[in-house]
């Protein structure tokens, strides 16, 4: 005869594991003084019916000539109001001095664009120069120039004469 005998299984207590997983994120920030820097972007001129920059030399005494250049803060501290100066290669060779500029903190950079007449016969050079007293606290004021030349051809203006 067959005889069953009753099976018996054990289940372990009902068990949690609680366990409060704390996560420490360390950020460690650079500290040190402000850098600006500027480079040269692109020379172009303003196109007359649309206002927008076109990237092309100018080759005409009527165009409007522009130059735009990058300004950044590669430091590791806000720069506080700055200021730049552009030479321009006009007949005259103005220089520009711009209004103060807004603080710019680590890492931005603002793209400038200055647009003027009358560039010299043959051309000349631009060249801007970001901070140019020195009053802002800078790591290393190396990059605080940039200068490119401005190609403009050679042109001459016949005397007018009357019939």
């Amino acid at each position: 005869s067959l005889v069953l005998s009753p099976t018996t299984t054990q289940t372990p207590a009902k068990t949690t594991n609680t366990q409060k997983v704390t996560k420490t994120t360390t950020t460690y920030h650079a500290t040190g003084p402000a850098d600006l820097s500027v480079r040269i972007v692109a020379v172009g001129v303003i196109d007359p019916a649309t206002g927008a920059f076109i990237a092309r030399t100018p080759t005409s005494p009527s165009d409007t000539a522009a130059v735009e250049f990058d300004i950044a803060n590669v430091g590791y501290s806000s720069t506080g109001t700055y200021y730049f100066t552009a030479v321009l290669p006009t007949l005259s060779g103005y220089t520009y001095q711009s209004p103060a500029q807004v603080s710019l903190a680590p890492g931005d950079h603002v793209l400038n664009t200055l647009r003027f007449t009358q560039v010299a016969p043959g051309g000349g050079t631009f060249s801007v120069t970001v901070d140019p007293a020195g009053r802002v606290a800078e790591g290393s004021s190396n990059n605080n120039y940039a200068s490119q030349f401005v190609p403009m051809p050679n042109y001459y203006t016949y005397p007018g004469y009357q019939y």
